[in-house]
């Protein structure tokens, strides 16, 4: 999956919505961003919800494989129950989702899939796929927008009050239910579940915020510590700062790499895929405004959305296997950022674009 500053980009852009700084967006163009942007995440959310029992990451792997459509369908059953403007945003956000997922997802997974185990202690492939979505991010940012990375504040811009996960639990919850009943038949904590995932999604925005964790500031951030403790496997879930300049992370001199499931060969550049994903995503978002006054029907906001994988799929829309790669040096930026986290906790000076 994309991380999550390039699915809050792609969610305003689908949305028009200008981005004036990278924290917050203008109240007349959204009523309330923070849950927005944590609905521009998807099922990722679930996905963070590792430190509060009972658990919603089985929510996470449904989503990505199947029936968002549906889903978006159950939440609008939601929103019509009972018209609320804060679900309403969490739901704008959560439209846009699935197409940057579905767009990004090939070429991502190309870029970090390693034939061989890594040779760091800890890494798996997850996070040489997670640690590669967060290049991408550092890079997108300055390349859209002009901003450093550390000026995107994920604590502020994913904070959500205790008032407003309670306000959202129930109704996903409830949604999920229908959405997945074979699957869901035995869950009599769903509500819990979902309300467990918002609470340590916000936790892991806040704990891996790049307005603290950039090697600019100090290292004064203890909570910091859980990272680097866990050495590459900790480090590969941070933000770097400056990316090797070396390697062509967004692809923009036009390099051939293909479909890891089909073996379709592209040249597209990661910029001019977040603009094919925004399109989609828009007019995923376009389809919800409709379905909402009246004018369009939940069905074709299904077809528009649709239930396939987000992953990289093969051609009927289900998971595939990975079958073609050309990875990224991932193993040594991953060690040459490791040590310098390193050495930056112990307080020396350290050059984090060097």
């Amino acid at each position: 999956m994309p991380s999550q500053i390039l699915h809050v980009l792609a969610g305003r852009r689908a949305l028009g919505i200008p981005v004036q700084t990278c924290s917050s967006v203008s109240h007349s163009a959204l009523y309330c961003p923070q849950p927005f942007n944590i609905g521009c995440q998807g099922p990722d959310v679930f996905a963070h919800n590792r430190r509060t029992k009972p658990f919603a990451l089985a929510y996470a792997r449904l989503l990505h494989r199947r029936k968002y459509g549906l889903f978006v369908a159950e939440c609008l059953k939601e929103y019509s129950a009972r018209p609320d403007a804060v679900f309403a945003c969490w739901l704008a956000g959560f439209v846009t989702h699935q197409a940057v997922d579905r767009v990004l997802h090939p070429y991502i997974v190309y870029k970090s899939t390693q034939a061989q185990a890594s040779v760091l202690k800890g890494v798996t492939p997850a996070l040489h796929h997670a640690f590669l979505e967060r290049i991408l991010d550092v890079c997108m940012l300055s390349h859209l927008e002009g901003h450093a990375v550390r000026d995107f504040d994920t604590g502020q811009s994913f904070f959500l009050e205790p008032s407003v996960i309670e306000l959202l639990s129930a109704p996903i919850a409830r949604a999920l239910l229908r959405t997945f009943p074979a699957e869901t038949v035995s869950d009599t904590d769903c509500i819990k579940r979902v309300s467990n995932a918002f609470v340590d999604a916000v936790y892991f925005y806040q704990l891996t915020n790049p307005s603290v964790t950039s090697m600019h500031f100090d290292s004064g951030a203890s909570a910091l510590r859980h990272f680097i403790d866990r050495g590459y496997a900790g480090v590969a879930l941070l933000f770097p700062d400056a990316p090797d300049p070396e390697v062509d992370w967004l692809n923009l001199g036009g390099e051939k790499w293909l479909h890891p499931v089909t073996g379709t060969k592209y040249r597209t550049s990661v910029p001019e895929l977040f603009e094919q994903a925004s399109r989609i995503a828009a007019a995923s978002a376009a389809c919800l405004n409709d379905v909402m006054e009246g004018t369009c029907t939940p069905a074709s906001l299904v077809d528009c959305i649709g239930n396939g994988s987000l992953g990289a799929a093969g051609l009927d829309g289900r998971v595939g296997v990975v079958t073609y790669s050309d990875p990224f040096p991932l193993d040594r930026v991953l060690y040459e950022e490791a040590n310098k986290r390193a050495q930056w906790l112990q307080g020396e000076s350290v050059d984090p674009i060097s």
